[in-house]
């Protein structure tokens, strides 16, 4: 740690120092020295990738709403930032924003059907199963794939149509939200 603590020092700009200076040190629980790694980064750097992993770490120890706002602030359209700030939204327990963020991700980047996925997941969360099933039927799949999107459909069309003493349960091999940060 020192001597990465040091290299860091002497070179802010260099974002590989910067990221794992910082993970250290929120690994030995120091995250007022993490985040001031990555300030002195984006200091230095003030770059839309340097605010996109400014963002990041604040997500990771959940300052959800300045995360927001560094994602918010991001320029750059080839950054994943719609995938990401529902990422934050879902977090946060703003299931409404999440969806509509994920709704913005453009369908020709290759995160698409993972936002998709998650966006019908929080519809589910919010009991609005209709919507769902339009965007789980809407997705361009893998043939793999598809049998599970296909599956996770039947199962929202007999949650859809359910008496209230039937219980419905998904299979095992059902959906679940993707949460990585792009």
């Amino acid at each position: 740690a020192s001597i990465l603590g040091v290299y860091h020092a002497q070179n802010p700009k260099d974002l590989w120092a910067a990221i794992e200076y910082s993970k250290l040190m929120s690994f030995v629980g120091s995250d007022d020295v993490a985040e001031a790694v990555m300030k002195t980064h984006f200091r230095a750097v003030k770059s839309d990738v340097a605010r996109m992993y400014m963002a990041h770490y604040l997500y990771k120890n959940g300052s959800l709403g300045r995360a927001e706002d560094e994602l918010q602030d991001i320029k750059d359209a080839n950054l994943a930032v719609p995938m990401n700030l529902g990422l934050v939204y879902l977090k946060a327990k703003k299931l409404e924003k999440a969806v509509a963020a994920w709704d913005r991700v453009n369908a020709t980047l290759p995160h698409w059907n993972k936002a998709q996925i998650n966006a019908a997941l929080c519809l589910e969360q919010q009991g609005k199963i209709t919507e769902a099933i339009e965007k789980l039927s809407s997705l361009n799949l893998s043939t793999e794939f598809k049998k599970r999107v296909t599956n996770y459909i039947s199962y929202l069309n007999d949650l859809k149509n359910r008496t209230p003493a039937a219980d419905v349960k998904p299979t095992d091999d059902s959906l679940q939200m993707d949460l990585e940060w792009e």
